[in-house]
């Protein structure tokens, strides 16, 4: 059998085929698992936790509100209670 025939040959040109859709599939895993490693480290970014309690009083979040209607009383109650 001559090099060109064994080529040519349907089980050699079946193996072909298998191996370039096995390089193409490793090439999109690959990419999705770079996809989803970047998106990991965004969420381990957005959902750690903060590290000093200055970032929450500055933020602005709780300016202008009072505090919930009893809030006084009860503290009012228990600085007279330790006194």
């Amino acid at each position: 059998m001559q090099p060109s025939e064994i080529m040519n040959h349907p089980l050699v040109i079946a193996l072909r085929k298998q191996r370039n859709d096995a390089t193409d599939l490793v090439a999109v895993l690959a990419a999705e698992n770079a996809s989803l490693q970047s998106e990991n480290a965004r969420l381990a970014a957005d959902t750690a936790p903060v590290k000093t309690s200055k970032r929450a009083v500055g933020s602005g979040s709780a300016k202008g509100r009072h505090p919930p209607s009893g809030a006084t009383e009860t503290k009012s109650a228990n600085q007279g209670a330790v006194s």
